[in-house]
């Protein structure tokens, strides 16, 4: 309740996040309560959203006035053996930001283990305060294979604090690991989800039934095969189409509809961060040359689509390489806009 002119009113408050989609003006419709006994209507509001700085680095990127970095491990590692396994979770948390907003963390890669990734979590909290905090937990299961000792991989994050107007970064502290020599005849552990791909020692002479399965496998595995490939009609036209769309797009410089054509043949993932995976410098500039067309400041950057056709033409390629996984897809660029206090 509060007291207007002496008057005792009740007071209602509704709270929005706003993430645009990219640099300009944006103009926020004006606000309308519809009650019984009378209507109100307030003013339209402008804001005008910032583009990315020119200096602020390559990282993906994520805004935020602050950031929490944290992990725990499950056990020791000292005096591990072959086969044995340690869970690693990394807990990222970040101010103001959705979960989903928060970038997968890189598969790390380290000698003596085999490194799998686990299914991440990703959740929305308010704190007391009514601020929300994104969180993305991920979780990687280390198996020990065979003798050594070093540091475990550090994790390392960057992003663009706007009250600071700055990079900022943040490093988890490297840990020391020590695989010791197991008994004879020990062996690695298979990651869950995995198939363990070792020759099974041979169990005697006679007849191992675990051969005759094949006869069973084999016409199974056939038979998914020829569902998953012949039976969708749409495999069959959507890399066609998009790349005719694609193709038209660029020949008319279009953007948006270049950028449109991308995500329809990559099922609606972004492209940006895969021409990142792809190591590619050319088109890495030419995506790039894309994203400030779309989501720069309108009229500053002309695109050439003509030029950069048979560049883009390849991200399709690069998102069904199987060493690029879902979960290293990225959102496109964000700019959050911070409200003068």
């Amino acid at each position: 309740m509060v007291i207007r002119d002496g008057r005792e009113m009740e007071l209602v408050e509704e709270r929005w996040l706003l993430f645009p989609q990219r640099s300009g003006p944006l103009t926020l419709p004006a606000p309308v309560f519809s009650g019984r006994d009378f209507y109100l209507k307030g003013e339209p509001r402008r804001l005008q959203v910032r583009p990315r700085p020119a200096d602020s680095g390559d990282f993906p990127w994520l805004v935020t006035g602050e950031l929490l970095l944290t992990e725990t491990w499950d056990g020791s590692l000292e005096s591990l053996r072959a086969g044995d396994r340690r869970l690693r979770r990394v807990r990222v948390r970040a101010r103001e930001v959705a979960g989903a907003q928060l970038p997968p963390l890189p598969l790390p890669e380290l000698a003596h283990f085999d490194i799998y990734r686990l299914p991440p979590r990703i959740a929305d909290r308010f704190d007391e305060a009514g601020r929300l905090w994104g969180e993305r937990i991920e979780t990687f299961l280390y198996v020990a294979r065979e003798a050594g000792k070093g540091k475990i991989t550090t994790v390392e994050l960057r992003w663009w604090d706007p009250q600071r107007k700055s990079v900022q970064m943040k490093r988890l502290a490297e840990t020391d690991y020590r695989v010791v020599a197991g008994a004879a005849g020990a062996s690695a552990a298979t990651a869950p989800g995995t198939v363990d791909r070792r020759p099974a020692a041979a169990a005697g002479r006679g007849f191992d039934i675990r051969g005759g399965t094949w006869l069973l496998v084999l016409p199974a595995a056939l038979l998914l095969w020829w569902l998953v490939h012949l039976l969708p009609v749409e495999r069959a036209w959507r890399r066609p189409w998009g790349h005719l769309r694609l193709l038209l797009a660029c020949l008319r410089n279009r953007p948006r509809p270049a950028l449109d054509a991308l995500q329809f043949l990559v099922h609606g993932k972004s492209p940006f961060h895969l021409a990142i995976l792809a190591r590619n410098p050319e088109l890495q500039e030419a995506i790039r040359r894309l994203d400030n067309a779309v989501y720069g400041p309108p009229g500053r950057h002309r695109w050439n689509g003509k030029a950069d056709w048979k560049l883009l033409r390849k991200v399709p390629g690069y998102f069904s390489d199987e060493r690029i996984h879902r979960e290293d897809v990225l959102l496109p660029p964000l700019w959050r806009y911070n409200r003068p206090r």
